[in-house]
């Protein structure tokens, strides 16, 4: 049985969870393409307000320097110059430096306070 501590922390996370999703609406970015680690909610809540505006997104499906190669380097050499992403701060790390070889820079990068127990997440745009 759960006690009282263990119920107000869930209910806390399921509250933080729930305004942090809500958040998301406000920090949208003029972006073409949205970059995501789909193994924490709060990224997939961030590629989802990005999606239902028609901005394009891609999961980065356990490895961000093989997304880069298979995807992303096409795109930027293809126009898309403006990427938006959440993911933790080894996909941002690789995904700077990867950019940085196709002339990208981060415009922002962001720690995020997140509703989960995993590693923190850093919200970023390059262009």
């Amino acid at each position: 049985m759960m006690n009282k501590r263990e119920f107000l922390a869930g209910a806390a996370a399921v509250a933080a969870a729930a305004a942090g999703r809500a958040g998301w609406a406000s920090q949208v970015h003029d972006v073409d393409l949205v970059i995501y680690n789909e193994r924490y909610a709060d990224a997939r809540a961030f590629a989802q307000v990005h999606a239902d505006r028609g901005v394009a997104v891609l999961p980065v499906e356990g490895d961000a320097g093989v997304l880069w190669y298979s995807k992303v380097r096409a795109m930027v050499r293809g126009g898309k110059l403006r990427i938006a992403g959440v993911g933790t701060h080894t996909d941002h790390f690789i995904l700077q430096t990867l950019g940085r070889e196709s002339g990208m820079k981060v415009r922002s990068a962001t720690r995020l306070k997140v509703s989960h127990d995993g590693p923190g997440l850093v919200s970023w745009v390059m262009s």
